[in-house]
């Protein structure tokens, strides 16, 4: 059990690092890949499974010193079933929800850093040459990872700074 715990966290780690690139290159597309959304939502079953196998041996050591505790035996199995059932159901919408407000979130994060980098565009605009700004433009099109992202904001804050400009900060703050 721990050994296949491990590789699930494993590839639960190395998913959710690459969902982050992944993000990065929705941002920059502005849409969403859904092949990818069916992987976030295998990595979240998989993560809340390992975390379900997990605590449903912890709460079946608890039910069975409670069962010793107790004399009706096929009462007490009756009401291990249930709970087991209870706990199997609240892991479940447990699952849905945490998926459903992940993905809101998502959406929330790449429309604030679109919206915040297309306000920063417009402000440098004056002050840049439609070629500087034609190739920001672009680089936030073309990318495609985190470090992309952090790459093209040190040229804007760079820019920003050199003229002596002062950008309103972005509601999400990514790196």
């Amino acid at each position: 059990m721990n050994f296949l715990a491990n590789v699930l966290l494993s590839v639960s780690y190395f998913v959710s690092h690459k969902s982050v690139d992944r993000l990065y290159l929705e941002i920059a597309v502005g849409k969403t890949d859904y092949s990818f959304v069916w992987l976030v939502v295998v990595n979240t079953m998989v993560l809340f499974f390992v975390t379900g196998l997990t605590f449903k041996t912890e709460i079946d050591k608890i039910i069975d010193k409670i069962i010793d505790k107790l004399e009706k035996k096929k009462e007490t199995r009756e009401k291990k079933k249930a709970i087991l059932r209870f706990f199997i159901k609240l892991l479940f919408i447990s699952t849905i929800w945490i998926f459903f407000i992940g993905m809101n979130v998502l959406s929330y994060i790449k429309i604030q850093t679109i919206d915040a980098f297309q306000q920063h565009i417009k402000i440098l605009t004056p002050y840049i040459s439609s070629e500087t700004r034609s190739k920001l433009v672009s680089d936030f099109a073309a990318m495609k990872t985190e470090e992309d992202y952090k790459k093209i904001y040190q040229d804007i804050e760079r820019i920003a700074r050199d003229k002596d400009l002062t950008l309103p900060e972005k509601k999400i703050q990514i790196y």
